[in-house]
């Protein structure tokens, strides 16, 4: 999930937008570090994990939070909210400490130099653009489900004249 991140982050944010862009992915905080440098229009979160989605609500509260107003207010806010059992997928034991090490991380939506990164996706939460899913590629025995959510997919964002512009699959080899 790190090896080649930085580089990676720095070339999606190179290609001015064209039109409105919708990022998919599942899992982690990467996707919205994605998201922000590929100034998405929309997000659809994804995970097998349901603990996956009390992460969400909590990230969800502390952007909507009226004192969470730049990255360091937002780590203070959310750290409490976020759930500790089962503990989250982490490189260090303190949660808190964790995200903070994010405000100095290039690349990272939480990125203290790049404020627009984290601006961009609290928009994104306000205007209620950011969407959350449960869902287990491994559940179809046949590709009848995806072949019917690629379909549907493809219509909503013909109605709604936006695009799948990025797919981030962190955990696809399980």
């Amino acid at each position: 999930e790190s090896a080649g991140a930085e580089e990676a982050l720095a070339l999606l944010g190179t290609e001015a937008p064209a039109g409105k862009r919708v990022h998919v992915g599942w899992g982690s905080f990467r996707n919205l570090d994605i998201a922000a440098a590929r100034r998405s229009a929309a997000v659809v979160l994804l995970d097998i994990n349901r603990h996956q989605f009390r992460v969400w609500e909590a990230v969800r509260a502390a952007l909507l939070d009226e004192a969470c107003t730049d990255p360091e207010s937002f780590v203070e806010i959310v750290a409490p909210l976020l759930p500790h059992r089962p503990r989250l997928r982490q490189f260090v034991p303190d949660t808190k400490a964790w995200l903070l090490g994010d405000l100095d991380r290039a690349g990272s939506w939480l990125n203290r130099h790049e404020v627009e990164r984290f601006a961009w996706i609290r928009g994104l939460f306000r205007d209620d653009l950011v969407a959350t899913g449960c869902i287990d590629l491994r559940a179809a025995p046949d590709a009848d489900l995806f072949a019917a959510m690629a379909r549907r997919s493809d219509r909503a964002a013909a109605e709604q004249q936006v695009r799948f512009d990025t797919l981030y699959v962190s955990n696809l080899r399980w």
